[in-house]
């Protein structure tokens, strides 16, 4: 075990989710322990994401950049920024931070649009299958579990990420540091580009993590910061957040306002102006 300064890598807000799933308090000068194996991996993510800011991976030709872009005029300006940053950047590990609600997801199919239009294949995946489902349903990037791939990679590593592909990871807050290396050595391997996408302020990892965390304050981390709508016009609605109480319940739909809020991710939406990319009338919270 390695002792770390005290308030050293902290849990994020102060809290630390124990091993049967509960989120507890913590204090913030009690110290912080990691492993030397840990510690090792941790510095072998961060060193190949500054190295592989140059790469030339990942980037799709700016025509099928604006085209994908011009399909979907309910992308507001931070999504479009978010598409042209991942589609024209050469880095090879691009990290995308903002909370459920300020459409990344929305912006991940314009970016998949033009990396497939420039011959670059798209693979997602994330932490449940649940997730890598709505992935596939919102982005149109086929994707899978965490623990699905790193079968895939064992048994067909080439096919399982193809040279030059890009690989989406959903939700890349909660993945761990052991789950996120093996994600960086076969993207790396390959010539892969890697997208992180996720927010490292709400739920933490199932097991030891931090990295994807550190990598958001080292590397020029794309950023998200409007929660928005969609009307039945397609036009982007903004809308406000609000703290919520933590009940075990993730949503409260109010009849006589039509308002819809997650108690867990503590965002409200109009449910009467909610539309996922336009595709689905359900409200729901997924960025």
């Amino acid at each position: 075990m390695v002792a770390l300064a005290v308030g050293e890598r902290a849990a994020r807000d102060g809290v630390l989710r124990r091993r049967d799933g509960r989120v507890v308090a913590t204090v913030p000068t009690e110290r912080v322990y990691s492993t030397p194996e840990l510690l090792a991996l941790e510095q072998r993510i961060i060193r190949y994401a500054r190295d592989s800011q140059d790469a030339r991976v990942g980037i799709a030709r700016a025509r099928a950049i604006e085209r994908a872009i011009a399909a979907r005029p309910m992308l507001a300006g931070e999504q479009a920024v978010m598409v042209r940053r991942l589609t024209e950047e050469w880095a090879g590990v691009a990290v995308v931070v903002g909370e459920a609600g300020t459409g990344k997801t929305l912006a991940l199919a314009a970016a998949r649009e033009a990396w497939e239009a420039s011959g670059r294949r798209v693979i997602g995946v994330a932490i449940a299958r649940r997730a890598a489902r709505e992935l596939e349903l919102d982005a149109g990037i086929s994707a899978t579990s965490v623990g699905a791939l790193l079968e895939q990679l064992r048994r067909r590593p080439v096919s399982a990420i193809p040279p030059r592909a890009v690989l989406v990871v959903d939700e890349a807050g909660m993945v761990s540091t052991r789950q996120l290396v093996a994600r960086v050595d076969h993207a790396a391997a390959r010539g892969a580009k890697l997208a992180l996408v996720g927010d490292h302020r709400q739920l933490p990892e199932l097991e030891a993590g931090g990295a994807f965390r550190a990598l958001t304050t080292l590397l020029p981390a794309i950023e998200l910061h409007e929660t928005a709508a969609r009307s039945r016009g397609g036009s982007a609605v903004r809308l406000p957040c609000f703290a919520m109480d933590r009940s075990s319940r993730p949503f409260s739909d109010t009849k006589t306002t039509g308002a819809l809020w997650s108690r867990t991710t503590r965002t409200i939406y109009d449910a009467n102006l909610w539309r996922t990319g336009g595709r689905r009338a359900t409200p729901r919270a997924r960025s």
